[in-house]
């Protein structure tokens, strides 16, 4: 019997957890786990708050960040037949509160919202799974509107600001996917396409010119700006690119600066959505870090001394005047913090961690989980001391595609973390 390809990738990643776990999944759960600290001191081990199995037996690949909502947490999870599914727990004790199956059935791979709240305003939570876009009522689970739009999306997820929501995608003319940034409404599923970014038609390949990697939206004097980041074809016999930045004035219907270029790349472009932190935008491109002026382009600062297999690329944000970066991809596990200013690196670990979608911070500590060796990592952010190597208190090992989320503590309590691994939601209490 032929495989599609997704339960292919399935069986592949199936393969793949158990060897780093050790064993096959079984019925009957190990003892809770007890506070372990390793010679120093770092926590390998401890108990957690509640547990609660969301796949029904299944294995989970619903790659988001979880939502948060009044009491509630909503994780990815899946049924029996590993159909994606969104499961909705009480944050105090994991008891399920709603669950919700309005993925469509031909969904084909998994949805992919990494970052943490920018999707959400107040209940409503808008999940891009492209080329599907679904608002969800975080309240009871429904289904508030859903949108199939034609074209080429890349599950990059929305951002939202204001009453809209905005994403790049590529629409098709003459057969070839035109990399577009489009405006949604929150409250329905009207769209409205507003500018494609300056690429010249050098080299077809594959259907499309170039493609956009996630825009970065703020609001600064009463005016909105979109800051993009971009890719063109040049040499479609090395699959070389050049990458550009550009930023564009919603309000104006302007450019601040039409085309800043980048570097040149081969395999990998845009890993992220850019970060700013007062006058800069912080982009990571083709394995390398730069930080430019967010009006007009120029490079302030530029760090290339990644190596070029992936090593560089990183999942990245702002917290408390440090920039944070953590290897995405390649083989060296990179956790580091920079001055956003200039780029120079503050505190740096390698060896530890790493391979992560997501990053978190609650209360001076940096978490998030590794699809590496299936770990949760916590560090002190300020000094970059590593408190926690966590593996899961049973025998599956935490995920790194998604399922996972910090929420902070009520009434003087200390936060919780909540873990997924590809079957069971896990919360912690919070290291502070």
């Amino acid at each position: 019997m032929m495989l599609n390809i997704k339960q292919t990738i399935h069986v592949i990643c199936l393969l793949l957890i158990c060897a780093c776990s050790g064993c096959i999944k079984e019925d009957t759960p190990t003892a809770e786990a007890k506070v372990v600290k390793d010679a120093n001191g770092v926590l390998t081990s401890k108990p957690y708050l509640w547990k609660k199995d969301v796949s029904e037996k299944g294995l989970i690949w619903v790659g988001i960040t979880p939502a948060v909502y009044e009491n509630t947490v909503v994780v990815g999870g899946a049924d029996f037949f590993e159909k994606d599914m969104l499961v909705a727990l009480n944050l105090d004790t994991g008891e399920e509160e709603w669950r919700w199956k309005g993925f469509q059935t031909d969904h084909t791979g998994p949805v992919n919202n990494k970052e943490s709240g920018i999707n959400q305003k107040d209940n409503i939570w808008i999940l891009d799974n492209s080329p599907f876009f679904h608002a969800i009522d975080l309240q009871n689970g429904t289904t508030l509107w859903e949108e199939k739009i034609d074209g080429s999306g890349s599950s990059s997820g929305v951002q939202i600001v204001g009453d809209s929501y905005y994403f790049s995608f590529g629409f098709y003319t003459d057969s070839t996917a035109i990399p577009t940034l489009v405006k949604g409404d929150v409250y329905s599923p009207q769209y409205t396409e507003i500018i494609s970014p300056p690429i010249d038609s050098i080299q077809h390949f594959i259907f499309h010119y170039g493609d956009m990697g996630e825009p970065y939206m703020y609001e600064e004097n009463g005016e909105l700006h979109a800051f993009l980041q971009f890719s063109e074809n040049v040499n479609i016999n090395e699959s070389q690119s050049f990458s550009y930045i550009a930023s564009y004035n919603l309000t104006n219907n302007s450019y601040d600066f039409e085309k800043t270029r980048l570097d040149d790349t081969v395999a990998h472009a845009f890993s992220h959505r850019p970060v700013m932190y007062q006058d800069l935008m912080v982009i990571n491109s083709n394995s390398e870090l730069y930080g430019v002026e967010k009006m007009t382009g120029k490079i302030v600062w530029h760090l290339d001394n990644f190596q070029k297999n992936g090593d560089g690329m990183f999942s990245y944000d702002i917290y408390e005047d440090k920039l944070y970066a953590v290897n995405a991809l390649g083989s060296t596990n990179r956790v580091m913090a920079l001055d956003p200013l200039t780029g120079r690196t503050l505190w740096e670990d390698i060896g530890h961690g790493g391979s992560v979608e997501s990053i978190h911070f609650l209360n001076g500590v940096l978490y998030f989980s590794s699809r590496g060796d299936g770990h949760v990592y916590a560090y002190d952010a300020d000094n970059g001391k590593l408190l926690w190597n966590l593996k899961s208190p049973e025998y599956e090992s935490f995920q790194g595609f998604g399922g996972f989320r910090v929420v902070p503590g009520k009434d003087g309590e200390k936060g919780k973390v909540i873990a997924c691994t590809y079957a069971t939601a896990y919360c912690f209490e919070a290291e502070r």
